[in-house]
């Protein structure tokens, strides 16, 4: 016996209409379906077990913002007409970057002109195949602050302790190089597996809920919005202790055992679609 399931957080048909027997939680990432009737395994002696036969997810959790605490790059620098001190904060905007827009965003910012100092004060570089960050300075006096509040630079790999300044003094601060590259690769995402959780419903809509992790689906330390292909050849699979299902709940979860909002940044909340094949057969 075998019964394949093809879930997906789309509520409705090709015709546009919303379908009847199926529920989907607003952040769009939770789907119970409702038997009309209960669906029955059989009666093996041997039971039965589930398994992700296959997966298309969207990756679209904001991995920037404020929540995460990691929207704000700080530098500092000599004015060369004043010789003042002077500390410039950049704010990103809440939302999903790669390790290219980063680099874009920060290095606009680190290049304007202001109060007769020349642009490029810091060049910022993507190595993607690394997933490493590169600092440049063009002018001495010039330092990046990682430990700053909400700082960017963490999730780019550098340390609090690493320190990154140019040749020269500002203040207190000692001079190093005139470069310097993350200590770490940048890790982005704020979730590094899906984990996929299903609870089975028997006896005429009760509790008696059988809920387990079925599996871990990885995502790109610095993969931005982009699809995730999953097809296991050895897939996890767990048993099912129920001999006929009245529902079926399938869930998507982040690191901590949270549903994911799959909802895009800004406007209508309207998640992106995934779908999950499960497979529900009897062990051999």
């Amino acid at each position: 016996m075998e019964r394949s399931f093809f879930i997906t957080n789309n509520q409705y048909d090709n015709n546009g209409n919303k379908i009847r027997n199926k529920f989907v939680n607003n952040l769009g990432s939770e789907v119970t379906l409702y038997f009309s009737e209960p669906l029955h395994l059989g009666n093996s002696n041997k039971g039965y077990e589930m398994y992700v036969k296959r997966a298309s997810i969207v990756y679209c959790t904001p991995n920037i913002s404020s929540a995460l605490k990691n929207n704000k790059l700080t530098y500092t620098f000599k004015d060369e007409l004043t010789s003042q001190i002077i500390t410039r904060t950049y704010t990103f905007d809440d939302g999903l970057y790669s390790l290219q827009n980063i680099v874009f965003k920060l290095s606009l910012f680190t290049s304007q002109i202001d109060n007769g100092n020349d642009e490029s004060l810091i060049f910022f570089t993507a190595d993607e195949s690394t997933s490493r960050i590169y600092i440049t300075f063009s002018k001495p006096n010039v330092y990046v602050d990682a430990s700053a509040t909400n700082s960017i630079l963490l999730s780019l790999g550098f340390s609090i302790t690493q320190g990154t300044y140019h040749d020269g003094i500002i203040g207190n601060f000692s001079n190093i190089a005139n470069f310097d590259i993350s200590d770490n690769m940048a890790q982005l995402n704020s979730i590094i597996n899906y984990i996929v959780t299903s609870n089975i419903s028997t006896g005429n809509y009760t509790d008696s809920d059988v809920s387990s992790v079925i599996e871990m689906i990885p995502i790109g330390k610095t993969q931005s919005f982009s699809l995730t292909e999953f097809d296991s050849n050895n897939p996890t699979k767990s048993d099912v202790n129920a001999r006929s299902l009245d529902r079926l709940v399938l869930s998507l979860k982040d690191n901590n055992g949270s549903l994911v909002d799959m909802n895009t940044m800004g406007g209508v909340r309207k998640p992106e679609l995934w779908s999950i094949e499960l497979t529900i057969t009897e062990k051999k």
